[in-house]
C-alpha cells in the first residue's frame, strides 16, 4: 500500500479526528500493515454507517405563505440613508415599508400612464 493511500481516504471520506490522528502516525511511523488494517477498519465503519438523513429524506418544498399568492418580490440596493428614511417614514405614518412602496409604485406608474 503506498503511502498516500491514507491521505486519499481522508480526502474521499469523512472520518473522524481519532482516525485522522491514528493514521498519520501510523504512516509517519511506515508501519504499513497497521495502516492497512486501519483502514479495512475504516472502510467497515463506514460501509456499517446508516445514510446520511438528507440522502435518506426527499428535499421539502418550501411552502409559500397564503398573503404572497400571485404576487413578486421587487428589490433594489439602496444607500443606508435611503433605507432608513424609508423605516423612520413608515413609522411616522404607522404603516408598513411594504405599503409605502406600493403607494410610490403607483404613483410612478400614474405619471408615466402605465397600468399596475
Amino acid at each position: 500500500m503506498a503511502q498516500d493511500e491514507p491521505r486519499n481516504l481522508q480526502e474521499n471520506f469523512k472520518v473522524t479526528a481519532s482516525y485522522r490522528r491514528a493514521i498519520a502516525t501510523l504512516c509517519k511511523n511506515n508501519d504499513v500493515t497497521k495502516a492497512e488494517l486501519l483502514e479495512h477498519m475504516l472502510v467497515r465503519e463506514l460501509a456499517a454507517a446508516p445514510a446520511p438523513a438528507s440522502a435518506a429524506q426527499p428535499l421539502r418544498v418550501r411552502e409559500r405563505r397564503p398573503d404572497r399568492e400571485g404576487k413578486k418580490l421587487i428589490s433594489g440596493h439602496f444607500p443606508k440613508s435611503t433605507w432608513a428614511d424609508l423605516r423612520r417614514l413608515s413609522i411616522e405614518r404607522e404603516t408598513t415599508s411594504q405599503e409605502l412602496l406600493e403607494e410610490a409604485l403607483s404613483d410612478l406608474f400614474a405619471k408615466y400612464h402605465s397600468h399596475g
